[in-house]
């Protein structure tokens, strides 16, 4: 015997402190205004329904006391109580159906439901006082009291307000009746400890609720800002075919039409730069499907040291055809031969030939496009590369969107070449995956410069 009462008490002990802890939490959770609203929006819609339905199945009953009154009785009072009853009914009905009350002030909307719940649990103890002299028991005035506690959900202590003003009215009233029987004194103050857990099983419930809401909300916009992610490096990945295939096209072109004026060592190169190629597609297609398994935020970024006018070069030698077909000439100046930075091999690549290829894209034929590198040792050893062309430049409108994706903006290529909107976003996104910097400069009908800033590497050249 003493076993299984130390089961059920250990269980009924161990189920209480769980739900004290919970509720622990749930009350200190600092809620957000947009809580309070919603939970006085829903008190609102309540209300409606309540002052709704209430007066309808009152009607019966209003008329068997109109009907009594006409038949000479002697109490009179249940008549002028409907009168009041319907009154305020009708007053709050129309007040609650005000216009459109979801998108008025909280203040106005917080006083609607404190006077709509005010006056409706004072319905039920106003009965219960009138029908207390024929019919001394509260079960009327204990149902308006439940109601209030479940229907209701307060974030707030407006509730202990209406309870402490009903109860108030309930003792004053018995008390002066002079039926002060125990069990009159009893009854109200246990459906007082019953109704005060309701309320706070009902608050523990909206906010409960709330803070599932909040997560689900937050794992929607997790899972969209993923899905935007892979979308944006699955852009720019696709985006970034183009250049290797491009080279791939370029020199297979220069092949096929000059095959016999080449060398053998001449045609080996020509084959290394293709097969060079093929590897950076490649390359792409695995980025293809990593971004699909992981997403951006997952990508991995390798540490390595690069010599960054090498990349120069074979980016340049990769846009060295298409420059040709419109001659556009490059104009390299490095300050310093071996300038080494610190940064992922792909990335970089990228960076150079979106670059580059829009500053073949957008020159006009004949013009020249001018890259520069140099190393800035006033602001903390940054390597500086600058990719200038003679285009038609940037607006100041241009500007605003430059960095955007799928943009199109005011210049056109110069040679009709297809133009995504894709190239300076990916740039974007990968100069800020690489902790680099890029900026611009540019006058409409002036050319573009494109500054990148890259972290010098601190080993000794």
């Amino acid at each position: 015997m003493q076993a299984l009462f130390r089961f059920f008490f250990g269980l009924n002990y161990r189920f209480a402190l769980r739900q004290y802890r919970k509720a622990k939490i749930l009350s200190s959770v600092n809620f957000a205004p947009i809580f309070t609203r919603n939970a006085y929006l829903e008190i609102l819609i309540v209300l409606r329904y309540v002052y709704l339905i209430l007066p309808i199945i009152i009607l019966p009953f209003a008329l068997y006391d109109l009907v009594d009154a006409f038949s000479d009785a002697k109490d009179n009072s249940f008549v002028l109580f409907d009168l009041v009853f319907y009154f305020v009914f009708l007053t709050m009905n129309v007040l609650l159906n005000s216009g459109r009350l979801h998108r008025a002030d909280l203040d106005r909307i917080k006083l609607l439901c404190r006077i709509g719940v005010f006056l409706l649990s004072l319905t039920g103890t106003c009965i219960t006082v009138v029908v207390f002299p024929r019919l001394p028991e509260i079960s009327l005035f204990s149902a308006a009291m439940f109601s209030v506690a479940i229907m209701f959900r307060f974030p707030d202590q407006t509730k202990y307000f209406v309870y402490a003003v009903n109860f108030a009215i309930l003792y004053i009233f018995i008390y002066y009746s002079g039926n002060r029987e125990p069990v009159l004194l009893q009854n109200p103050l246990v459906t007082l400890f019953l109704i005060l857990i309701f309320d706070r099983v009902s608050f523990l419930t909206l906010a409960n609720t709330y803070l599932k809401t909040q997560r689900i909300i937050r794992l929607n916009e997790r899972l969209r800002e993923e899905d935007t992610n892979k979308s944006d490096m699955i852009s720019i990945a696709v985006h970034d075919l183009k250049s290797p295939l491009s080279g791939i096209m370029s020199i297979s072109t220069i092949l096929r039409k000059n095959l016999k004026s080449f060398s053998e060592k001449e045609k080996k190169e020509i084959l290394t730069d293709i097969e060079s190629s093929s590897r950076k597609i490649l390359g792409h297609i695995d980025d293809l499907v990593g971004i699909a398994a992981s997403g951006f935020e997952n990508i991995k970024i390798d540490d390595n040291i690069l010599n960054i006018n090498s990349y120069i070069r074979s980016t340049i030698q990769n846009f060295d055809y298409q420059a040709s077909l419109k001659r556009i000439r490059f104009h390299t100046q490095f300050e310093k031969e071996d300038l080494k930075i610190r940064s992922d091999r792909k990335a970089v690549a990228s960076i150079l030939d979106n670059l580059v290829s829009n500053a073949v894209k957008y020159s006009p034929i004949g013009g020249s496009i001018f890259i520069h590198s140099k190393l800035l040792k006033d602001n903390g050893d940054f390597v500086q590369i600058q990719i200038r062309d003679e285009g038609k430049g940037f607006t100041d409108e241009d500007k605003k969107l430059l960095f955007s994706r799928f943009t199109r903006l005011s210049a056109k290529p110069t040679g009709n070449e297809p133009s995504t909107g894709v190239g300076l976003y990916a740039v974007h996104r990968l100069v800020e995956l690489l902790g680099a910097k890029i900026s611009l400069e540019s006058k409409p009908g002036q050319g573009a410069t494109f500054t990148l800033l890259f972290a010098k590497t601190k080993i000794s050249d």
